[in-house]
């Protein structure tokens, strides 16, 4: 912040959000057009209303566990066990080389709490969901891109 006062008219301050904004035009209201805040808010980016999602007010943590059954069931486990007190929602989602079938069904009866996603798009999962979990995913990549907080 102190080198806001060596600011010229064509020196920009680029910020991830508008807190940061604020903040620095408040210590120097001098360079008020020159703050930009170029952040991702993924609420900006959805034109259409969720309409089938209902619940989209809650904050829900989407899981993009590696391509394996055990990655999967890992991140479950871990997820249960560290969030049984919080009134969070979760939703999984599976890497498309997964077989969906049997490993739904264990994960629905084992994990009450986590919703196994069957959305055909990666983009309607993130839309509808606050926070990416992962361990080593390209989707935690994309998540991170429309703004979701990431969990490693």
């Amino acid at each position: 912040m102190k080198s806001l006062k060596l600011f010229t008219k064509n020196v920009y301050l680029l910020t991830s959000g508008d807190l940061t904004a604020q903040i620095a035009v408040m210590r120097n209201n001098e360079i008020s057009n020159n703050v930009k805040v170029l952040g991702s808010n993924k609420h900006l980016l959805w034109v259409e209303p969720d309409t089938e999602h209902k619940h989209n007010q809650d904050f829900t943590v989407l899981l993009v566990p590696e391509a394996s059954d055990g990655a999967a069931l890992e991140l479950m486990e871990l997820t249960q066990s560290i969030s049984s007190a919080l009134s969070i929602r979760y939703s999984i989602r599976l890497h498309p080389r997964m077989k969906i079938g049997g490993l739904n069904q264990e994960l629905i009866e084992k994990f009450r709490r986590i919703r196994v996603s069957t959305n055909p798009d990666l983009q309607t999962d993130i839309k509808n969901a606050q926070a990416c979990a992962y361990r080593s995913s390209a989707a935690a990549i994309q998540a991170m891109q429309y703004g979701l907080l990431p969990i490693f």
